[in-house]
């Protein structure tokens, strides 16, 4: 209601140029086709749902046209991969909770 714009900036893990192009891409998006952005969130999940894994991010961002035309198709490629082989390494290793959890059930 009082024309800003608020931006959290994400932590030390996110890779600047890649996040504030899409950001400005986003907004431009946005500006573009005069989009309404709703109410703030109220933070109980009633605006929309963010992906909840790595996986899901990666999918998402697969599938996202509009974002990844804003990047090189090279970059995107190598990318994605990266990230779902990130993911994949990610599934299949075993944690101390686990191992504590279930290593007396197992025959």
């Amino acid at each position: 209601s009082n024309g800003r714009m608020e931006y959290r900036v994400p932590d030390a893990a996110v890779n600047p140029y890649l996040s504030h192009t899409l950001i400005i891409a986003a907004m431009e998006d946005g500006l573009n086709r005069q989009l309404d952005p709703g109410l703030p969130d109220a933070g109980d999940g009633s605006v929309g749902q963010l992906p909840l894994t790595l996986g899901d991010a990666v999918e998402a961002f697969g599938a996202d046209t509009y974002l990844t035309s804003h990047l090189p198709a090279g970059l995107v490629s190598i990318y994605t991969q990266l990230k779902q082989e990130e993911w994949a390494r990610y599934c299949g290793a075993i944690t101390e909770w686990e191992r504590g959890m279930y290593w007396g059930t197992i025959p």
